[in-house]
């Protein structure tokens, strides 16, 4: 069983039928995060009614074909069973942690030329020529 535990206020907001968004206030910050974006976080609830009131507290529990998710609100706990359930946290530091590949100064100078003569009048027509040449 996976097991999830989201803390802060959070309001319900219903999209459909059987769809709910549980999104955190603007100013909420979430205890123990690691990044920004966790303040940000939304859940998705599918096929599940949620109760009225202020959420503090979601614990999510996956288990086979359900989800159960207990709400902790200021003056009662609920718990209620979706079908699926969808957590969006923004994580705007994960291309920090990538190793993405860089050039190198010659490999940066050649294409700063490149661009240059694309943008001056003829240079498009010039590098087509230089390309033919060299394939041929």
């Amino acid at each position: 069983m996976n097991r999830k535990t989201l803390s802060g206020k959070f309001n319900a907001s219903r999209l459909n039928e059987r769809l709910w968004r549980l999104s955190r206030d603007a100013g909420a910050a979430h205890a123990g995060a690691a990044h920004a974006g966790a303040a940000h976080a939304e859940v998705y609830l599918i096929g599940a009614a949620v109760p009225d009131g202020a959420i503090e507290r979601i614990e999510i529990d996956w288990a086979g074909d359900a989800v159960d998710v207990t709400l902790t609100m200021q003056d009662s706990t609920q718990r209620i069973r979706a079908r699926a359930v969808y957590i969006h946290e923004p994580r705007p530091d994960v291309h920090d942690r990538l190793p993405l590949e860089t050039f190198g100064p010659r490999a940066r100078a050649f294409w700063k030329r490149i661009f240059l003569l694309v943008r001056i009048p003829g240079g498009s027509a010039l590098l087509s020529r230089i390309a033919r040449r060299t394939r041929a």
